[in-house]
């Protein structure tokens, strides 16, 4: 098949408002830029399930900025910029999003001043609760989600701006198919990146699901259920395939192999001469289900009989354009029709190809053959008949013969004055009237689909066989009679 394509893992990037009963936050990370005179752009990214969500966005979403210790320094109420609907195709354009996957994103930005301050800030935003159904964490509906990014001395220092990710999340991918995303980074300042998959930051609370204030660090993280860990986050341990993320460019990998919803978390470190200057975290959730996704499909007879032309019923799934190869790989003969009828110079085996998508990444190839013959059946039958009073049986017995396919059905309808009678047996009996006489019909056809029929006269001669009994017997004494 095309692209990473196949079970919907829709990345739900975190949590559910336990008031609402329903997804609210489903993902996040925060940033920050310098843009001069000890200011900084902050920027937070938040992601919701759009189809089950009942709330929306925070509005205003409350972050704070701690000095080192503790210590609240700045409150920001922020209102979104920005709320958009991610593109449904984004983790692979090859699947088909099912209806009920739907992530809006939200973006709140403001500049701040940062004097240096030893110890550097921590800016924070929290938000509760998590979807009860993911299944990587212990008790996920009380357990909220805390994004937050460091400015240390250094950064402080050397005006630096914290890595950000190149690419929004994407909105699912499948069960069963691969799993290969891009979740590097790009940093300004040319710093050296390091990607891990790191545990996610657990905040608020079922009492404050969107506190006003956000709790300091140093910040809980998420609990893992038994055999889950960073190193197993789609599946308990052993998983064969688990979730791995590359240091040096951040391509995510792995194959999920169970259907459910899983959070993960991404981490990516910036250093400077050696020395560690931020951590930017992404914290997300897997929907792990089935997609639909670009499939060649086609009805194809494997054998046709006496008809050179054939006709093919395209049944392809999520694809619009097509090309037909009918004599591969005689490419000469093509056709972009959705349904094709073609005609063949003779008989003979022949590889049809059809293409779904030919032009597309997703593209997919289907082969079939099909084998054309004239008709080589010779339908014949036996027919022999057992007269007793008043009735008789009819014995069938199918000989027909086809040196190139077998037979594999057979249709009899014998007539007589008092009516017809129908079997599909090989070799059937019939009761008729004694006497009788009319005709026997077969049709026969072979596996191929040829099909020939024969018809024979049958006559039941009204012969009872008690009429030739001698019942005048002349016995000697001493004699038997058997």
């Amino acid at each position: 098949m095309g692209w990473l394509k196949s079970l919907w893992v829709f990345v739900v990037l975190c949590g559910v408002p336990l008031q609402a009963l329903a997804t609210h936050i489903i993902g996040g990370e925060i940033y920050y830029r310098y843009v001069g005179n000890n200011q900084y752009e902050i920027t937070l990214d938040v992601y919701r399930d759009c189809f089950y969500g009942q709330a929306g966005f925070d509005d205003p979403a409350h972050i704070a900025i701690f000095y080192a210790g503790g210590d609240s320094v700045i409150q920001l109420n922020l209102n979104p910029i920005s709320i958009d609907t991610l593109d449904p195709t984004m983790g692979d354009p090859c699947f088909q999003v099912p209806d009920d996957v739907c992530v809006d994103w939200a973006r709140y930005r403001t500049v701040v001043t940062l004097p240096f301050r030893a110890g550097g800030y921590d800016i924070v935003y929290q938000r509760c609760c998590r979807n009860h159904t993911i299944a990587n964490l212990v008790r996920p509906d009380t357990t909220g989600a805390t994004y937050s990014i460091h400015i240390s001395e250094k950064g402080l220092t050397e005006h630096n701006s914290s890595p950000r990710f190149n690419f929004l999340p994407p909105a699912f991918t499948c069960i069963n198919k691969p799993i290969e995303f891009q979740h590097s980074a790009i940093d300004e300042d040319g710093d050296s990146l390091v990607y891990r998959l790191c545990r996610p930051l657990h905040g608020a609370s079922i009492d404050r699901p969107q506190p006003n204030t956000p709790e300091p660090p140093p910040f809980d993280s998420v609990i893992w259920q038994p055999g889950y860990s960073v190193n197993n986050l789609l599946a308990p341990a052993p998983d064969p395939d688990p979730l791995t993320i590359n240091p040096q460019t951040g391509l995510l990998t792995g194959f999920p192999h169970l259907q459910g919803q899983f959070v993960v978390g991404v981490c990516v470190e910036e250093y400077r001469d050696g020395e560690l200057l931020s951590v930017l975290r992404r914290d997300f959730q897997y929907n792990v289900g089935p997609c639909k996704e670009v499939e060649a499909l086609a009805i194809i007879p494997e054998a046709q009989c006496d008809n050179l032309t054939v006709n093919f019923t395209n049944t392809s799934t999520l694809a619009e354009s097509f090309l037909w190869y009918p004599e591969w790989p005689n490419m000469g003969v093509v056709s972009t029709a959705t349904n094709l009828t073609h005609t063949y110079p003779d008989t003979g085996t022949y590889t049809v190809v059809l293409i779904a998508e030919p032009n597309s990444s997703c593209a997919d190839t289907l082969f079939e053959e099909i084998f054309l013959q004239f008709n080589s059946l010779e339908a014949d039958m036996l027919v022999q008949t057992q007269e007793c009073d008043g009735s008789a049986l009819l014995l069938l017995q199918d000989q027909s013969v086809d040196p190139v396919s077998p037979v594999v059905s057979w249709e009899w309808v014998v007539t007589h004055e008092a009516g017809a009678d129908t079997s599909f047996e090989q070799n059937p009996v019939f009761v008729v009237p004694n006497p009788s006489s009319g005709t026997v019909v077969l049709t026969a056809t072979t596996q191929n689909g040829c099909v020939d029929s024969k018809t024979l006269l049958y006559t039941a001669g009204g012969n009872n066989p008690a009429d030739q009994i001698d019942l005048n017997v002349e016995v000697c004494l001493g004699d038997s009679i058997a």
